[in-house]
Formats: structure tokens, sequence, C-alpha cells
């Protein structure tokens, strides 16, 4: 995309512009094609280095990396990893790489293993040397950058371990979805997830079913192709989602979002033990379940929900676990909507998209029980979650949802992300 591109040349222009002795021969940049290197140098899915710190997400940028990490009980840790020449402050130096602090105070005990840690693998790294065009350069033109990066550069670190061909479909099909081409996102991922049914690559598949209105004629279809495939996991997953999403995005009744959460169920429980792995599974399990009346399997699927959430960063999870528990205990949902804000202002900030829309609701839902909870009042009928379709704004509900959906399933965060940076 052209955005990924200007974002691409902006950094690099900067770094240029900023880097003293600029205009040398050239300059050191991070070759392409080491992304999986970079990653297991940084520390793969799983590593914990020193101070109890695990990987959260990498920033590839034209000549220095940045990598952050979640400690426990010390919260984040940045370093960027920057050429043996740049002229900064370090923390740590390695024959090839000079560490410089991302964040303060210092957590010395993760610099020290990662500089440890990158000495055992830099033998077989080379940075790039490239020699600027600077009579190519306009200084006077304006480079715009966006606020944040786009949400298809960013790709989970599984990905990196798809052929060439997968990795590209994956890529389109999420410009297709963000761009709102669900219809020509959906055959792509559904491909693409029966060979990698990976948390994004479901996720994705997320948004190109909510994505679009979703008829009954729809759901029907995709129902009836997982009956005639009862052996194919993807195709339950497929029906019971479309399923979940025609309840509350068009529901007219009560006892219509009943009748669609109830297939939902159906389908979702027909889609394991193959997609136990995703989150997405027992949040759609959870709600559906709540919202039928059966408190006690919302509560155990949330749970499941929420372990993996807390690995994969899927912050919906908490705000579902907010609406199961919205009716008992107000303190501890308005807790959990504080989580999801966080969670999401995370995501947010490494790119992945969101709704404005929901964003206000949720403000103002977080409000509502706050209130609830000072005052000692408790939710009775008040319907908070999912409300009945309003038939005189049907479609704004609609279009509403659409980005509501796309927020849930693109917000998904996923443990290590690389920002790729995309290449004519």
């Amino acid at each position: 995309m052209k955005s990924s591109d200007g974002l691409i040349m902006a950094s690099a222009l900067c770094c240029l512009l900023a880097a003293p002795g600029a205009l040398a021969d050239s300059v050191q940049v991070i070759p392409t094609g080491r992304e999986a290197f970079i990653l297991d140098m940084l520390g793969p899915k799983g590593v914990t280095l020193a101070g109890k710190c695990r990987l959260d997400s990498a920033r590839i940028e034209k000549s220095f990396i940045r990598a952050d990490y979640r400690c426990t009980g010390s919260g984040k840790a940045g370093v960027e990893l920057h050429p043996g020449a740049f002229d900064g402050k370090a923390v740590a130096r390695t024959d090839q790489f000079l560490l410089v602090a991302a964040t303060t105070p210092v957590n010395t005990a993760l610099v020290e293993a990662l500089a440890n840690r990158i000495r055992g693998k830099e033998k077989d790294w080379a940075w790039e040397s490239v020699v600027p065009n600077y009579d190519k350069m306009d200084p006077d033109a304006k480079v715009e950058v966006p606020a944040t990066p786009p949400a298809n550069s960013t790709l989970p670190y599984q990905v990196l371990e798809m052929t060439e061909e997968r990795r590209n479909k994956f890529i389109e099909a999420g410009e297709h979805n963000a761009e709102g081409r669900f219809e020509e996102a959906y055959p792509l991922l559904y491909d693409l997830a029966l060979a990698e049914p990976l948390v994004m690559t479901l996720g994705q598949l997320v948004v190109a079913i909510a994505g679009p209105t979703i008829t009954r004629d729809r759901v029907e279809e995709l129902v009836a192709a997982a009956d005639r495939n009862p052996d194919v996991p993807l195709d339950q997953f497929v029906a019971g989602v479309s399923a979940h999403y025609r309840g509350h995005k068009s529901g007219r009744t009560r006892d219509e979002k009943t009748r669609a959460y109830q297939s939902a169920i159906r389908y979702l429980n027909r889609a394991l033990p193959a997609f136990e792995h995703s989150p997405r599974v027992w949040i759609y399990l959870a709600v559906s379940h709540y919202r039928t009346g059966d408190q006690a399997n919302a509560e155990e699927n949330i749970a499941r929900a929420v372990k993996l959430a807390e690995q994969t960063g899927d912050a919906d999870a908490f705000y579902c676990r907010a609406e199961i528990f919205h009716r008992q205990d107000v303190k501890r949902s308005v807790e959990d909507l504080k989580r999801y804000v966080t969670m999401m202002g995370d995501n947010i900030a490494l790119g992945a998209i969101h709704s404005e829309t929901k964003d206000v609701r949720v403000r103002e839902m977080l409000t509502r029980l706050e209130q609830m909870a000072r005052d000692g009042e408790t939710v009775e009928d008040e319907e908070l979650f999912d409300p009945v379709a309003d038939l005189t704004h049907e479609v704004l509900f609609e279009r509403q949802e659409i980005l509501w959906a796309a927020a849930v399933a693109l917000g998904l965060a996923v443990v290590l992300v690389l920002f790729f940076r995309r290449r004519r």
C-alpha cells in the first residue's frame, strides 16, 4: 500500500537527516528478509529473559530495531538496537549493535540478558550499507507521517513462517478488509485458514464475515455448508461466528437473538477441539451462552478466553467478561472495562484498527457502570451490551456494527508483532 511505503520513506528520511554524519558516503540499514532472524535474536514466543521479561512487540525501522518487553512485576521495558556507529547513549554494546534504552527506568537485567543473547547470534548478522542519493532529495518536500502505522503493515510472528505465497495472500486479504472489501477478503482468508488456522488468520476471517451486513440468507448459506461438511472445523467456525453476529447485529426481538445464539453455540462447539487455541471461539461461546441465560457455561468459556487473551493480547476477552459479570459484580466489570481500554490503547499504538464509535460506546458504558458501583445500584433490565436492533435506525446500526466488528477482530494484538516494511 502506498501509505506503508510513505511511512517507510518518511522514517528513513528522518533517520538520515537526524543522524550525525548523515552526509557520509554510506549509512547502515537493516537488510530485507531478516525478520525471522531478528525475532529469534530478540526472544521468540515462550522465551523469558532475565527480569521475567517476554517480548511483546518489535518494530523494524530503516536503520534500527525497537523491541518492547512485558516484565512481570516491573511493567514494560523498551530497547532500541542501532548500528555500532550510532551516536547515542548506549546501555550496552555488542560487536554489531548498540543498545539504547527506550523507557525509564532502565531494566538492567533485561538489557544484560538481551545483549548476551545478541552476542551469541550476531555472527550471522550483517548490516547493509547504502549510499543515499541526496541529489534527488527535495529539501522543500513535505513528508506526511501517519499518527500510527496502517494496521495491514503488521504481521504476527507465525505469519513469518508461512510460505511466501500464503504470506502475500494474508497481506492482500488484510488490505481488502481494511478498505471494506470484505467479499474479496473472505475467499482468500477462508482458503488460508484451511491451511493456516492461526489466531490472526481466524481474526481476519471474522472481520470478513462480520464486515458485510449479515443477512438471514447468508447465515443459512454458511450453516448449510457446515451441515454438509461436519468434519471441516473451519466451516463450523464460520457458521457459528455468522450466527452470533446475526443475533447481535440484527436481532429484532430477544427471542430472535436467543435462537441465533443457540445456533452459534451448536456450530462453535463443533469447531472444537481443532480451534481451541483461538480466543475467538471461547469468546463467542461465552457470550452466546450468557445471552441465552446460561451463566455457568458463560463463565467457564470466558475463563478459557481470558487465559488465551493474556498471551495474545485480545482485549475483547475482558470486554466480554465485563458483560458476563456486570449483573453480578459491577465493580469487577468496571475493572475489566478499564483493562480493555488499556489493552486497546496498546493495540492501537501498534497499528490496530479500531472504531471511534465503539470507543465512545465503551466510555459511556464505563461511566454508567462506575456510577452504579458508587451508588450501590444493580443492573436489572437495562441492556448495555446487547440491545435489540432499532428498526428506525437499522441502516446506521448496521454501519456502526461493521466498525465494531472490525475493531474487535483487527484489534487483536498478537504477542510478537513485526512491522513489515513493504518494498516496491
